[in-house]
């Protein structure tokens, strides 16, 4: 049964759309003090809106922080307010001045999203695995078979989010939605950024932005861009560290309406990784909390990665109707690794005031996933007698192998490692012989997706009224090969055709209300001929004045056929399972308020509600909520600038994080594990100088002021009070 009381979702939707929509009544009553924009010869300037690539998004004019269009949801740039979609955005202003070092501090702005892994960057949307975020549109090589992957801030001009199902566009996918990283790309205009940055647990990192034009050759032009990131810094546990040397080389062709864009990313991370789960005890739901510095990894562990990206992406306006998109990219990643892993307390040391020790077992990890993918795009805008149609026709392929090959020892020196006695601890990793393969031994799979998509939207009735409707027909034939298992190969294969609905009607000057309805469908590569399968359906309410933007999502969405992994703290080895149905449904809000140039606040709160339907392996987990799911969570972000006297453009940041109360991680043997509610403050103080023609931004970072000691995500700490200062110079 359910801990919580029964509570009217649909209610808690209804109070929030109409608090939005209130503050928009009260917007639009009060007098417009804005000054017009004046024109070169000094009068106003006219109305005249020029359009963007269909393939290209943008911010504000006025405001960084606020985007007005998005492209995830529909492969062209749409704009925000009346696209009959739930998208989240976080830009890289916002990043900035949060000091947002990577992408899991971004995202955990965003509501109904969180960080869902140990040592990767895995999310979870609504409740639902979504894995890793894509890149431009392409999966990540690292996401493959339960890899290890890292993103660099260095890189990303914005996240999107697409909430929901995104089968017709996206291909195969979770019935949550899907991340995707915008990333920068080369400016016509010549400009140099320098960033560094120093803080405690001896944090240094680095960072160069070089961009704009190379060449001209003839009427064509060529551009270029390099980013280029270092980063050497501890952590608050023992023996944790890590080196990380990225670059990002980038040049595009632009000829008349044609532009070629080829790209090589290279990432080289070396970590002492640090086991950071809390120990506990799975069938009791015991947690034990020792010193923030515990870590059951050692200084003779570590987990080396490397990634390199070629890419290639041509874009052609044939005219002012029809352009088209062709992409393609390959994605290696490495990975190997000496790891000591564990967290489960013996049974026979329960209640808590008994527990002592966690069974540790050493893994060795050596693992190559590989990506090849293209995806081409063909766009159509027509004027019609009743409105506007804007079509998107497309194909996408995605050809990927991996070898997983996991080595145990089940015998260390110390198998009981001590949780609470410092001085009896022992890290060793043992002899290297004595590691043998994992049951299944060494895994080798291949899978081939390939994705048929057309979709539409149509703008009518004076631009008052947007209808979306798509589909998409997909393939997909997977071959697994474990050398130690039963059945020693695997092949399986299916086939799906999936809808997509929608609609958004303006009630408002800035005001929408909206709906959609979504399926979708994801291989489980342990069960190929059993795909997982979700559906769902948003309705909500966005604003979109001149000073506040926000929207009111209601969402009902559910997935069956889950394949889940395990994870046997005793053993140290990982299966596989099918589940049976869950359900999330909930309400997510997001705001932006710019009342002046002076004030920004910005804000996000996500209440849902999950449930697990039925569960084929473990009966005593129906009718309990999602793990690592909390039912409620709030963020918010306010900056102040001061605009006058010895201080001018220096500013204040003070962000509040509220998470409550959940369920363990997501390894469902762990369900009965409970981790307390938290909040945390955040502080940034910046100044905005200028030095002959370089601007320089300074940013203090000021993370978890009070020093409180929290569960964060699964069953991880989060960091105690830490502070860092960077230094950008842009000319």
């Amino acid at each position: 049964m359910k801990t919580y009381p029964n509570r009217n979702t649909r209610l808690i939707f209804l109070v929030c759309a109409t608090l939005l929509t209130a503050s928009v009544r009260a917007q639009e009553s009060a007098p417009d003090t804005a000054t017009p924009v004046q024109a070169k010869d000094g009068g106003v300037a006219s109305d005249t809106v020029f359009e963007l690539s269909p393939f290209e998004v943008s911010a504000s004019k006025d405001n960084k922080y606020m985007p007005t269009n998005a492209a995830s949801g529909t492969r062209i740039a749409l704009p925000l307010e009346s696209t009959p979609l739930a998208i989240s955005i976080m830009t890289s202003e916002l990043m900035k001045d949060k000091g947002m070092e990577n992408i899991n501090e971004a995202i955990r702005f965003m509501p109904g999203i969180r960080r869902n892994a140990n040592n990767s960057d895995q999310f979870t949307i609504r409740g639902f695995q979504a894995r890793a975020a894509r890149r431009n549109y392409f999966s990540d090589a690292a996401d493959l078979s339960e890899g290890r992957g890292r993103n660099v801030s260095a890189e990303i001009e914005r996240i999107e989010v697409l909430k929901g199902p995104s089968t017709v566009l996206f291909g195969f996918g979770n019935p949550g939605g899907v991340i995707n990283i915008i990333t920068k790309k080369p400016l016509n205009k010549q400009r140099t950024s320098v960033s560094l940055e120093a803080g405690d647990f001896d944090l240094f990192r680095g960072t160069i932005d070089v961009t704009g034009p190379l060449a001209k050759l003839g009427e064509a032009q060529l551009l270029y861009r390099v980013i280029g990131s270092y980063e050497d810094s501890g952590g608050f546990r023992d023996f944790e560290s890590r080196d990380q040397k990225f670059v990002n080389a980038q040049l595009q062709l632009n000829f008349k309406r044609t532009q070629l864009r080829t790209e090589v990313r290279f990432q080289d991370l070396k970590e002492h990784e640090a086991f950071i789960l809390m120990p506990f005890e799975p069938n009791t739901g015991t947690l034990a909390l020792p010193e923030r510095s515990y870590n059951t990894a050692g200084p003779d562990t570590y987990a080396n990665q490397k990634q390199i990206t070629t890419s290639v992406e041509l874009t052609h306006t044939f005219n002012e109707h029809f352009s088209m998109r062709a992409a393609a990219a390959r994605d290696e990643h490495y990975y190997d690794a000496v790891r000591r892993v564990g967290a489960q307390i013996p049974a026979n040391q329960v209640p808590l005031s008994m527990a002592s020790t966690v069974v540790v077992t050493g893994n060795i990890d050596d693992d190559k996933r590989a990506i090849d993918s293209w995806q081409v795009d063909f766009t159509g805008s027509f004027d019609l007698p009743f409105g506007k149609l804007k079509t998107v026709v497309g194909a996408s392929s995605t050809d990927a192998a991996a070898r997983i090959a996991t080595f145990v020892n089940n015998n260390l020196p110390q198998r009981n490692f001590p949780i609470f006695n410092i001085a009896a601890r022992n890290y060793s990793v043992g002899n290297l012989s004595d590691y043998v393969p994992q049951s299944a031994g060494t895994t080798r799979e291949t899978r081939l997706d390939k994705v048929y998509y057309a979709l539409g939207t149509l703008t009518a009735w004076n631009d008052r009224l947007t209808l979306l409707a798509g589909v998409g027909h997909g393939t997909s034939e997977t071959y697994i090969k474990q050398v130690l298992a039963t059945t020693p190969a695997d092949v399986g294969d299916f086939k799906v055709t999936k809808p997509q609905f929608g609609a958004s009607l303006r009630i408002l000057p800035k005001t929408f209300l909206f709906a959609n309805t979504s399926e979708s469908a994801s291989a489980n590569l342990r069960f190929p001929d059993t795909p997982e399968k979700g559906k769902s359906y948003d309705v909500g309410i966005k604003v979109a004045a001149e000073k506040f933007s926000g929207s009111v999502t209601y969402f009902d969405t559910t997935r069956e056929n889950i394949q889940v992994q395990v994870f046997n703290g005793l053993t140290g080895t990982t299966t596989f399972e099918l589940s049976g149905e869950e359900q999330a449904k909930g309400v997510e809000v997001e705001f932006q308020y710019f009342p002046s140039n002076q004030f920004q606040l910005v804000g996000s709160y996500s209440y849902m509600d999950t449930e697990v339907i039925s569960d084929n392996q473990r009966p005593a987990r129906v009718g309990t909520e999602l793990p690592d799911t909390p039912r409620n969570s709030y963020r918010l972000w306010a900056k102040y600038t001061l605009d006058k006297g010895p201080f001018k453009r220096a500013w204040i940041g003070v962000g509040y994080l509220f998470t409550d109360k959940m369920r363990g991680n997501r390894n469902p043997a762990n369900f009965r594990i409970w981790t307390d509610s938290w909040s945390r403050i955040d502080a940034s103080l910046g100044y905005d100088m200028k030095i002959g023609k370089t601007n320089v931004n300074w940013v203090l970072t000021m993370e978890n002021l009070e020093d409180k000691d929290y569960i964060d995500y699964m069953l991880i700490r989060g960091r105690p009070f830490n502070a860092r200062l960077s230094a950008t110079f842009t000319f």
